[in-house]
């Protein structure tokens, strides 16, 4: 995951890709290989895209449900 700093500025950093994933799952819930699909063209590969979606899992921001087998925004 890349953090903005001195070198690398906001723009190139992974934080605007929290915010895509965000909007993406707020108009519709996706299944992962839709999203995942979706966010590899936005971000710098598969495995930030990977990070991204672990930290917004962990931060309580998106959820899996087994039963739809979606992934959800919870806001």
């Amino acid at each position: 995951m890349r953090l903005p700093d001195k070198v690398t500025p906001y723009a190139l950093s992974s934080l605007p890709l929290f915010v895509a994933i965000a909007k993406t799952l707020e108009a519709k819930d996706l299944e992962p290989s839709e999203l995942i699909s979706k966010m590899v063209k936005k971000s710098h590969g598969l495995n930030e895209t990977m990070e991204a979606l672990d930290l917004l899992f962990a931060l309580g921001k998106i959820e899996f449900t087994e039963d739809e087998m979606r992934i959800r925004y919870v806001g």
